[in-house]
């Protein structure tokens, strides 16, 4: 599972809007609670309060199916992690979208749920660590279900929560810490030193800040997290890399041949080559055929 969460300006509520509830190419939107009205609502109260970000959006991408009971309780789960009382909870406008896949890697479905960043007392809500603790509420949620367990950049933080916080699930945190052991082997430890070391394992960041930022400012506010899941989704679901150029070059995305590169740019702006949007490796997953020999031949 990840969890992506976005701190909304006002300036940005009709895109945001736009954003949850337009399907992409071959997807389905289903608007499971709530509605837009809460961009309405929430560009008067940051009027009134003077907080710009009067909202924040939440993406959850499970590793596995989640059922209606499911995403409740894990909403139940995250809303306590946060301190969200209720009447923000309740109020929340959330969205399902689902789009067809072939690899398996991850569902058809993921969540985005948009909800009050300012309490009706006036004050912003608590996301200190938010990155950290979305990893914790992850990694448990995994563990808890017998799920495919995700390596991020905060492992040595979840280790720690597990312990203190939930002994019961010791033995998916052993489970974990073999994962991360066999990271630290891929890195050149050997085996015992990859145990020993095996929290400090961080999953190394696909773009720096400064890109995430400068994506943020010509896409108008839209997430970068947002779109390395959907270019890496497209690459696995075409046949041919052709189509799926022409396809993501329908959108904000252009793209221009550099050598061996495949570079990827926004309103003329290079943001990264494609092989590191997509977390491109010779070795997985697996994608068009045509266009993984492109990306085995460039330079990495």
């Amino acid at each position: 599972m990840i969890l992506t969460t976005r701190h909304i300006p006002a300036s940005d509520f009709a895109a945001a809007g736009k954003y949850v509830t337009s399907p992409g190419k071959n997807e389905k939107v289903s608007v499971l609670r709530g509605s837009t009205a809460i961009f309405g609502l929430a560009a008067l109260a940051s009027k009134i309060s003077g907080h710009k970000a009067a909202l924040r959006h939440l993406t959850i991408s499970p590793s596995d199916m989640m059922t209606p009971r499911d995403l409740i309780k894990f909403l139940e789960t995250y809303q306590k992690e946060f301190g969200i009382p209720d009447e923000v909870m309740n109020t929340a406008f959330i969205v399902k979208h689902t789009k067809p896949r072939t690899s398996g890697t991850l569902t058809d479905d993921h969540y985005h749920v948009v909800f009050n960043a300012i309490t009706k007392d006036g004050k912003t809500l608590d996301d200190k660590q938010d990155f950290m603790r979305h990893e914790f509420l992850s990694r448990v949620w995994e563990i808890e279900n017998n799920q495919p367990l995700t390596v991020g950049a905060h492992n040595g933080y979840v280790g720690d929560r597990l312990k203190k916080e939930r002994p019961d699930l010791h033995e998916g945190r052993e489970e974990f810490k073999k994962v991360l052991a066999a990271k630290q082997v891929e890195a050149g430890y050997d085996d015992a030193d990859a145990h020993r070391f095996a929290w400090e394992y961080k999953a190394k960041s696909v773009f720096t800040e400064a890109q995430a930022k400068l994506y943020s400012k010509l896409s108008k506010g839209k997430d970068l997290a947002d779109l390395i899941e959907t270019l890496k989704r497209k690459a696995q679901d075409y046949h041919d890399w052709r189509s799926f150029l022409f396809d993501i070059a329908q959108g904000e995305i252009t793209y221009a041949r550099a050598g061996t590169h495949i570079m990827l740019l926004v309103k003329g702006q290079r943001i990264a080559t494609l092989s590191r949007a997509i977390q491109f490796t010779k070795d997985g997953p697996e994608i068009a055929p045509d266009l993984q020999k492109i990306l085995s031949n460039s330079d990495q």
